[in-house]
């Protein structure tokens, strides 16, 4: 059985186990699942595993494409010509993508090509924080699924980890591990949070005045902090919805803000359609 430093998720390591042993992969991964559950952590140890080394930065037959933001074409262009390389210590080329849903419609086609007509010594790992990835690109990839961590294994890793655990911050973490070390070091963050997870349901109460008061608030935000807002209200939901299915149409109002936020959309005019929909 392999080592795994990375914590949880062992539904996804019985699967890369299997393929470490006989020693065959597909040409392309992609790891999908909230931000913040380690999936670019096990893509490292994975690359790191296939090449046969820890010392990934200063590997010639590794790269990594981590971009704040939009993943434009000229990147994965460069990208594309790194993995057509032959591999120099190993068998294999290793790329990763993080934040793949960040590509746009040109740099999704560009990476479409490269796993249409995948060279045999090259893998690709897709890191997706969301579902908004092409189908084709999606098609084109070996699909492994990465649940939000329990609270139980959130308590888990506390114990090792020697941190001291906070249900309240392993339920408000909605299983990104991220978001739970942040909250159990950081008081601060975890009452900021709190407050702004407060904000949905104050607005369902809230009159036309209120709202729009609280429109030129969070206007002020930039977009990044919007999204992960908008993400916890959306997992907040979700956790509600079970026992509540009304709340389906605030679901829907908050997927159609997310995918707004990512066309840089007036974020003024997200609020108002999001907030006044409420």
């Amino acid at each position: 059985m392999e080592i795994w430093k990375t914590f949880g998720h062992q539904n996804v390591k019985n699967i890369l186990e299997t393929q470490l042993k006989a020693g065959i992969y597909p040409h392309a991964y992609l790891f999908s699942g909230r931000k913040g559950v380690l999936k670019q952590n096990l893509a490292m140890e994975l690359a790191e595993k296939i090449l046969g080394g820890e010392n990934l930065p200063i590997n010639p037959d590794f790269q990594i494409l981590q971009e704040e933001g939009e993943i434009v074409l000229s990147k994965i262009h460069e990208f594309i010509s790194r993995m057509r390389l032959m591999p120099v210590n190993s068998g294999y080329k290793v790329g990763i993508i993080n934040s793949c849903e960040n590509l746009n419609q040109q740099s999704s086609n560009a990476l479409l090509k490269i796993l249409e007509e995948p060279s045999q010594s090259s893998i690709i790992i897709l890191v997706a924080n969301n579902k908004n990835i092409l189908p084709t690109l999606r098609s084109r990839c070996q699909v492994l699924n990465f649940n939000p961590l329990t609270v139980a294994q959130l308590k888990e890793f506390a114990t090792q980890s020697g941190l001291e655990f906070s249900e309240e911050a392993a339920l408000l973490s909605f299983g990104s591990m991220q978001k739970f070390m942040e909250f159990s070091q950081d008081k601060e963050s975890l009452n900021t949070h709190k407050r702004n997870s407060g904000v949905l349901n104050e607005l369902r109460d809230s009159t036309m005045a209120e709202k729009i008061l609280k429109i030129s608030e969070f206007a002020e935000k930039d977009a990044p902090e919007l999204e992960e807002i908008f993400t916890d209200w959306l997992f907040w939901q979700r956790h509600k919805l079970a026992g509540s299915p009304k709340q389906y149409p605030s679901i829907k109002h908050l997927l159609t803000a997310l995918e707004h936020l990512k066309t840089n959309k007036n974020k003024k005019l997200i609020l108002q359609e999001l907030f006044l929909a409420l």
